[in-house]
């Protein structure tokens, strides 16, 4: 592929659209390495309609694993088939910023398709929580982490999930709800957090209060 040079130079490349040209497995897997390798700042991956196959599968598998900014990827009509539907689907158990993937019209297992759709929604609505909460300074991981635990608690993919996602805090607000969640063994707590104040909330603000005492 004649732009992998350019690849190897521009570490900053943010969108990469390569949709309907043809690449091959070779070539993705090539430009999969230089990207893992070169690239932190990419955010959206287009490869649709293009001859990936279970090679290209593999290399955006590892690409996506552990990946820290790539947003959206696109894997239509990519002739992706058991093998590379699997390894997707497992390097999704530590992706956390991923939140859109289309895969569609491959010819992989039903699971993994499950197992993708989960992932995307997890990281989706973690991101979305942490987002509309983190105003409430000084205890919005307070109200994340009781959030977190009711979801928790309704499915073992969540929980096994979060338990990976907060071994790897991005930020100071992670790790403030992983301390939350986590016990002192490092087993996940899924306890109801003993309230201690009274949240009440009004124009983007919380007024804290001590909880009245009644005799």
């Amino acid at each position: 592929m004649l732009l992998m040079p350019v690849f190897q130079a521009n570490t900053q490349i943010e969108k990469l659209n390569v949709a309907d040209c043809k690449l091959d497995g070779a070539c993705a897997r090539e430009l999969c390495s230089i990207l893992k390798e070169k690239n932190s700042a990419l955010r959206l991956l287009k490869f649709r309609n293009s001859n990936l196959g279970e090679e290209g599968a593999n290399a955006i598998a590892e690409l996506i694993r552990d990946h820290l900014s790539l947003v959206e990827i696109e894997m239509f009509n990519c002739d992706i088939a058991e093998e590379g539907g699997n390894a997707i689907g497992n390097a999704l158990k530590t992706n956390f910023c991923i939140e859109k993937l289309s895969i569609g019209d491959n010819t992989i297992f039903q699971r993994d398709v499950e197992q993708i759709q989960q992932s995307v929604i997890f990281n989706t609505q973690y991101n979305q929580m942490k987002d509309s909460n983190k105003k409430f300074e000084g205890f919005a991981h307070n109200l994340i982490a009781e959030s977190l635990k009711r979801w928790a608690r309704q499915s073992n993919f969540v929980n096994d999930k979060l338990k990976q996602r907060l071994k790897r805090p991005l930020d100071e607000l992670d790790e403030k709800i992983a301390d939350v969640m986590f016990d002192r063994k490092g087993n996940m707590d899924l306890k109801a957090i003993p309230q201690e104040y009274e949240y009440t909330s009004g124009d983007g603000k919380i007024t804290l209060g001590k909880k009245p005492k009644y005799n």
